[in-house]
């Protein structure tokens, strides 16, 4: 037996090597996992969004649903609802991104990362669009709901 046969064990090169591929191996999974990470956190904003749209969207046409009058105005862009003697007004903010709902003269945010807030009225039936934005990703997300109005309404535009 020779004294090569005897000996155990890597030589310095075999680790380098080992080791350089195990640090390959590491930084791909480590992108895959991260990657993956930023794809869920997307996701869930997009959810989050969709959701938060979807609710204004029901809430302001629970709100049309239930008026006497309506007046859309700012070129498709604002909205006043009246029922019940009182009056509320829908109004985009397209500098702050913001959609107001205001009432009795109190002003509060209803909606905030609107990219644009557009009213049309089609054959008795209004089409209520919102384009939400993200903060973090900028991908625009648009939701539109349809609300038919009875036949005696009272639509009034103002442009």
């Amino acid at each position: 037996m020779d004294m090569k046969d005897k000996q155990k064990g890597m030589t310095l090169i075999e680790l380098v090597i080992g080791l350089g591929l195990m640090s390959i191996v590491l930084a791909v999974l480590y992108a895959i996992f991260f990657t993956g990470l930023k794809s869920f956190d997307r996701q869930i904003e997009n959810a989050n969004n969709q959701t938060t749209a979807r609710q204004t969207l029901n809430y302001i046409g629970r709100e049309i649903r239930r008026a006497d009058n309506i007046k859309v105005y700012d070129n498709n862009k604002g909205l006043v609802v009246e029922y019940d003697g009182s009056e509320i007004e829908y109004e985009f903010n397209h500098l702050n991104n913001i959609l107001y709902r205001v009432k009795d003269g109190t002003k509060n945010p209803m909606i905030e990362g609107i990219k644009d807030f557009y009213i049309e009225y089609l054959d008795g039936t209004y089409f209520l669009n919102i384009t939400v934005i993200s903060e973090r990703h900028n991908n625009p997300i648009t939701m539109t709901t349809q609300i038919r109005m009875r036949e005696w309404f009272n639509v009034k535009r103002v442009y």
